[in-house]
């Protein structure tokens, strides 16, 4: 969508900056930068937080409401979904695959979104649709209350449906959190070198 692109690009001239002090405002690098403003790379929500809070720039001149709207929407149920799928795989029992591991990765990364992007919503005061529903019927700390039961009962499942998983192949787990405890360990000294 080179649209976007072309209106952030706009923006950062008026502001009279160069690429890489919007890489250093932000948590982007040069490169993702020039692809985003040429149309290369479709921003997400996220990374047009990024680019509204470094040109000092309402999001909503961004991304419509309603868009917002509708990706908290859409990252909830995604969630909810994701989560049912563990739960049925827990209770009627699926042998583990190599895939499963990748699903678990997807996951993480979608909870992730999740919390972000609802960090920016309610920055917004944009409400969540599901959430304003049950708030709705009820009152705010039914709601909250559901919310961190949702959370607690992810984390949960996720934790039951790992430790499962390692029971039937550990070679394969063991394998795996060697690898995410090198990536872990990588973005830490990425992110501290970035700090200083």
């Amino acid at each position: 969508m080179q649209l976007i692109g072309q209106k952030l690009r706009i923006i950062r001239y008026s502001k009279d900056l160069k690429i890489s002090e919007v890489a250093d405002l932000t948590d982007l690098t040069v490169k993702e930068i020039e692809q985003i403003e040429s149309g290369y790379i479709l921003p997400d929500t996220v990374k047009l937080d990024q680019f509204s809070r470094a040109y000092d720039v309402p999001l909503e001149n961004l991304i419509p409401k309603q868009k917002l709207q509708s990706q908290l929407l859409w990252y909830t149920i995604g969630g909810i979904l994701i989560i049912l799928f563990y739960l049925v795989n827990i209770l009627y029992g699926n042998n583990f695959n190599s895939s499963d591991i990748f699903l678990t990765m997807f996951t993480i990364q979608l909870m992730g979104m999740m919390v972000k992007i609802n960090k920016i919503t309610s920055r917004l005061n944009i409400h969540n649709p599901i959430l304003f529903f049950i708030e709705k019927h009820t009152n705010k700390t039914v709601t909250k209350i559901i919310t961190y039961l949702f959370f607690i009962i992810s984390a949960i499942t996720i934790l039951i449906y790992w430790i499962k998983s390692i029971m039937a192949e550990p070679i394969i787990c063991s394998s795996l959190l060697v690898f995410l405890v090198i990536i872990l360990t990588i973005a830490y000294f990425t992110n501290k070198k970035r700090l200083r």
